[in-house]
């Protein structure tokens, strides 16, 4: 062989290693930022917080470079927005049973809380499920404080709306999960005032 093309294949497969290497440690850092997102994505959505977990996997999806990983971003994509629009349905339905509560239909206010109620599969207590409960209490007290009332029982109705009124401030004690998505679950204070002059 020649001795000058010798010469410059030791250059050449230098820098194609050095390329190669580069390649390799980029792939690492993508490939751990990928898994990063993940993970971050699992912990916010553990802890209530959908629009976080949602955020970070979708982060995630950006940096796929196979299928296996659409695949796995993809699925946690799908689980963060069923979370998502379950904690949205849940505010819906307490946004809808406070507006009851100012329509004088405490019945209707109870249906919202115990569809909410009924709707949410999380396991265990956390604290929109106890607002939660909180406010079906004092729907259900309302309720039995306007029929006490309507039987001219005043002092029973009296006793009954009292209990909507400690339900109610239990409800606004709940501290809220942070990043959980809207209001916290408590009565509005448009509401609290009706509530005052039953």
């Amino acid at each position: 062989g020649n001795p000058s093309r010798l010469h410059f294949q030791p250059v050449a497969a230098q820098a194609a290693m050095q390329a190669a290497i580069a390649e390799a440690q980029a792939e690492i850092v993508r490939k751990n930022d990928f898994l990063r997102l993940l993970g971050g994505g699992e912990t916010h959505l553990m802890e209530r917080r959908a629009t976080a977990a949602l955020e970070d996997f979708r982060q995630a999806r950006q940096l796929c470079k196979n299928p296996k990983e659409v695949r796995e971003a993809e699925l946690r994509i799908e689980r963060g927005e069923a979370t998502l629009e379950r904690q949205q349905y849940l505010k819906k339905r307490v946004v809808m049973a406070v507006k009851c509560l100012l329509d004088d239909q405490a019945p209707s206010a109870i249906e919202q809380c115990k569809d909410a109620l009924d709707r949410d599969i999380s396991k265990g207590d956390y604290p929109e499920r106890t607002a939660l409960q909180h406010l079906h209490r004092l729907c259900v007290a309302w309720r039995e404080g306007d029929e006490c009332l309507a039987r001219w029982d005043g002092r029973a109705a009296l006793l009954r709306y009292e209990a909507a009124e400690e339900e109610s401030e239990k409800a606004r004690e709940v501290q809220p999960t942070l990043g959980y998505w809207g209001a916290p679950i408590q009565l509005s204070d448009e509401a609290s005032r009706a509530l005052g002059r039953r």
